[in-house]
């Protein structure tokens, strides 16, 4: 079975080193991001990840959840033609990933 090809977004890692020998290393990785800044269906397929590294913390959950509710509703509020299939399936998938890590 092959694991899902999940992208992170990351910062370029960069070293330094000061004279009085300490190291200094930028890059990091967001979680929040990957929710964010992804389609609908790559984040529904990443929360399916579980007791990997690529399981995401409450904070990025609730806040992608609340955020990401109220833009469906309002969207769908709109005169606009837009599907709520996806959304709708990454709202109760957020749901469903914050109900299963506190049980």
């Amino acid at each position: 079975i092959s694991k899902p090809n999940v992208e992170h977004y990351t910062c370029q890692w960069n070293s330094y080193k000061y004279d009085n020998g300490t190291d200094f290393i930028t890059g990091g990785y967001n979680e929040a991001a990957t929710l964010f800044f992804g389609t609908g269906e790559k984040a529904i397929q990443q929360l399916f990840s579980r007791n990997t590294h690529m399981e995401f913390g409450y904070a990025s959950l609730a806040t992608f959840l609340i955020l990401y509710f109220f833009l469906a509703c309002w969207a769908s509020g709109t005169h606009i033609s837009c599907g709520l299939v996806v959304p709708m399936l990454l709202i109760g998938g957020l749901y469903g990933r914050i109900l299963g890590r506190i049980f």
